[in-house]
């Protein structure tokens, strides 16, 4: 890794191998703070999920600061991280890690 970083700053002439060690490592953090099913996917707003028998939607990521239209930041950033799923069976569940038998099924369509 210090090796790569050391080419990136002679090819980019940024010099500065500490600055780029600090931003190699803070991506790493922030990457790693959004919330992955068992796949290594990331969770997203309208992926379509299954929970046993249980089909839900994810409807907001507070993690990825995305929102469905009737889920406001306002009223659910108090959670501070994770995920909410509205099942059709069990309800609204707020997730602050995804448990291993979550599936995604479907991702939502592009806007």
């Amino acid at each position: 890794m210090q090796e790569q970083l050391k080419r990136f700053s002679q090819r980019n002439s940024c010099g500065d191998v500490a600055s780029l060690r600090r931003i190699s490592a803070k991506m790493l953090c922030s990457s790693s703070k959004m919330m992955k099913y068992a796949t290594g996917q990331e969770v997203r707003v309208g992926d379509q999920v299954m929970l046993g028998d249980d089909a839900g939607e994810v409807v907001f990521s507070i993690d990825a600061d995305e929102y469905a239209e009737e889920y406001l930041r306002s009223q659910w950033e108090y959670l501070q991280k994770g995920v909410m799923i509205n099942f059709k069976k069990y309800g609204l569940i707020h997730y602050e890690q995804a448990e291993d038998d979550l599936q995604l099924v479907a991702r939502a369509a592009a806007s």
